[in-house]
């Protein structure tokens, strides 16, 4: 057996180091995903399922030119809408 603690803490040690990265589109609850590069997302707002949106989104172009001092580290594009199943039953 492993403590739940356990998991979450291994969890944030991954994300620290690269190999996942945290994903919170609606919810304080911790999501995460393998995939660390520009990543694009659908969430349902009914259920909060999550699924790759990456099919359906043109890479964003985001100028690091550290205007105002801002430099980008990361992003990802979150889609808000409602999953098939969710759908089909609000219809």
């Amino acid at each position: 057996m492993i403590s739940l603690a356990t998991v979450y803490k291994t969890l944030e040690k991954f994300r620290e180091v690269g190999l996942i990265q945290r994903v919170n589109p609606i919810t304080e609850t911790a999501r995460y995903d393998a995939a660390t590069g520009p990543h694009h997302y659908m969430v349902c707002v009914k259920c909060q399922a999550i699924q790759n949106a990456d099919n359906l989104v043109e890479e964003p172009r985001v100028s690091d030119s550290g205007q105002n001092g801002f430099h980008v580290l990361r992003q990802q594009v979150f889609l808000h809408g409602y999953c098939q199943a969710c759908k089909e039953k609000i219809s």
